[in-house]
């Protein structure tokens, strides 16, 4: 099996891609390849990325960043991104930079500590941890009674 991989393949192409009848994934989102989504290593996380679901390698990542967002506390992930930026297998730090939204930002950073230990999430757990603390204070505000 091939060892080099891209940074992401999606299940269709992006902008620019050019649709194959052959392929099974998309390398970056445009080139076709014949690699099935249950022959990527475990170091792939399910995303949605450029508006397509896809798989984003957790593997080289040297930084993230998380934004949360606080405007619409009714969902919880939703508006939240999170900034990542790739290095270089030569370990040059002009590497490639993605982001990610929503709910799947958790799973991608608990891959990130197992495939790219290297890459301080410290701020990114704090600051997850401070969104699921506000959102609890919210919660334990409401005066009437779930039923």
């Amino acid at each position: 099996m091939n060892t080099d991989f891209a940074d992401f393949y999606t299940v269709s192409p992006i902008s620019g891609g050019e649709e194959s009848s052959t392929a099974s994934l998309y390398e970056n989102g445009r080139v076709a390849v014949p690699v099935q989504p249950d022959e990527l290593p475990a170091w792939f996380v399910p995303v949605r990325i450029y508006g397509v679901e896809g798989f984003l390698s957790a593997r080289n990542v040297i930084s993230v960043s998380y934004q949360p967002s606080f405007i619409s506390p009714g969902h919880l992930f939703r508006d939240d991104s999170l900034s990542i930026v790739y290095g270089s297998p030569n370990g040059e730090k002009a590497g490639t930079r993605l982001v990610i939204w929503g709910a799947r930002i958790i799973p991608f950073i608990d891959r990130i500590r197992t495939f790219s230990p290297e890459c301080d999430v410290s701020m990114a757990m704090k600051l997850l941890a401070e969104k699921l603390d506000s959102l609890s204070a919210i919660i334990s505000s409401v005066e009437a009674p779930l039923q």
